[in-house]
């Protein structure tokens, strides 16, 4: 397992890299040097994002249907000759966002899933549910903040992300 954290230099940083740094330190001291595989996935494909509409908690597209079933397959070999033989101490975590309860569904394990708030999709505010083509002509400076930003890293998510891999950590080690 490696993990590798980059420090921004001094000149960007802010109370929120600062916040940042606090809940990576706490993610690095749950963390338990053993063999635990942790496999993360996203949901699979929905017609918002075929449309390119962003934000909301739209079903799955027939495509995010079938990656929900080969994941239900792959698990079950990983359960059967994989790096979950034998284990019984297995965690499924996901959101409460109705495409990521669906992706899961086929998944089989020997535990109920936990459905975890705190992953959910980060709130789009005015964008949500709306094409970028609307949120382009309805917020033009918002859609211009949007492109100008090089990596989400000039907004607060990396803040947003840090707490949440610090409460999945803490959720792992309880187990």
């Amino acid at each position: 397992f490696f993990l590798m954290i980059r420090r921004p230099p001094r000149s960007t940083q802010s109370r929120s890299s600062a916040a940042s740094d606090v809940y990576k330190r706490q993610f690095l001291m749950n963390l338990h040097i053993e063999d635990r595989p942790i496999y993360l996935t996203r949901h699979g494909g929905t017609p918002f994002i075929q449309n390119s509409i962003i934000g909301g908690d739209p079903s799955l597209a027939e495509e995010g249907r079938l990656y929900g079933e080969y994941l239900g397959k792959f698990f079950e070999s990983e359960m059967e000759q994989g790096s979950l033989k034998g284990r019984e101490s297995v965690r499924l975590m996901t959101s409460t966002m109705k495409r990521a309860k669906e992706t899961i569904q086929h998944i089989k394990l020997p535990c109920e899933p936990l459905y975890l708030k705190f992953l959910d999709e980060i709130n789009a505010g005015v964008a949500d549910s709306l094409s970028i083509h609307e949120f382009k002509e309805k917020y033009p400076e918002e859609y211009g903040e949007r492109q100008r930003a090089v990596s989400y890293t000039h907004l607060t998510l990396p803040t947003i992300y840090s707490v949440q891999i610090s409460v999945v950590a803490v959720s792992l080690k309880k187990k």
